[in-house]
């Protein structure tokens, strides 16, 4: 607990506060400035489900974060600094949130262009979605070479789909390892023998990944999040390697229109 608005004992009535609530706490004097008008939780990684429900605790203008890296961590899991709207008692439970439902639809119409797009990156491990978000349609399927050099680079491939009109959301796949963009995962959780690694902003899931055979997929988001957490792991789920990618039976497959190289504003 760390004080941030310079009223006296402020991080200390903060941690007695959350001791009351079975929470482990301590002490540790000053934030970076006293001009926190609301408090703050930062999370170290795989720990922001619990910073979540503190900020809940601290009132509605409390803030989450993630925390800049292991050192700023500091071997914590949850560092909170006490603002200046903290009264000295704890703001009731949210009641629990019922989540967004999955909005996707069944479809095939990803393998064959996915068959011909693994012609351009031989060794890539090339996997299938059989479920992608309503009311999308593929805009570009794009094989190509991550860094590429003289004797190329790792392989990789980007989707990106239409949804609604002018938002997109994407899946990429590439054998290269430890893509940065996927540094800093919120948490992880393990379904289906697959271990998905989640990446949050605030409330919102941006990217949820997974790593087979050497090869990293991921579905991101739109710009303006559209896809609902459901949705998303609806579709990584369905994920399947080309020479498995069919429907059970009884699923209608949807078919949905599928560009290759259209272009996007």
């Amino acid at each position: 607990m760390q004080n941030g608005s310079g009223r006296l004992l402020a991080a200390e009535g903060v941690a007695e506060a959350l001791a009351a609530k079975k929470y482990r706490t301590s002490v540790a004097g000053n934030a970076d400035s006293f001009d926190y008008a609301a408090s703050a939780v930062y999370y170290a990684p795989a720990f922001r489900e619990p910073a979540r429900k503190i900020a809940a605790l601290l009132g509605p203008d409390a803030t989450i974060g993630a925390l800049a890296g292991p050192a700023k961590a500091r071997g914590n899991e949850v560092v909170v600094i006490a603002g200046a709207d903290f009264t000295g008692e704890l703001a009731p439970p949210p009641p629990r949130e019922t989540a967004p439902a999955a909005e996707t639809v069944d479809t095939t119409s990803l393998v064959e262009p996915l068959r011909e797009a693994r012609k351009q990156v031989p060794g890539l491990a090339v996997m299938a979605p059989l479920k992608v978000a309503s009311d999308s349609s593929v805009r570009i399927i794009r094989p190509y070479s991550i860094n590429r050099t003289e004797s190329g680079g790792p392989p990789a491939i980007k989707m990106v789909f239409e949804h609604g009109y002018r938002e997109y959301w994407g899946i990429s796949m590439t054998s290269m390892k430890n893509p940065p963009i996927l540094e800093g995962e919120t948490g992880s959780y393990t379904s289906g023998g697959r271990k998905y690694l989640t990446f949050y902003d605030g409330k919102n899931l941006q990217r949820l990944a997974f790593q087979s055979g050497g090869v990293t997929y991921w579905v991101s988001n739109t710009l303006n999040n559209d896809l609902s957490a459901k949705t998303i792991e609806e579709i990584a789920k369905s994920m399947r390697p080309l020479n498995r990618a069919t429907l059970k039976k009884g699923r209608t497959d949807t078919a949905i229109t599928v560009e290759t190289e259209a272009s996007t504003p």
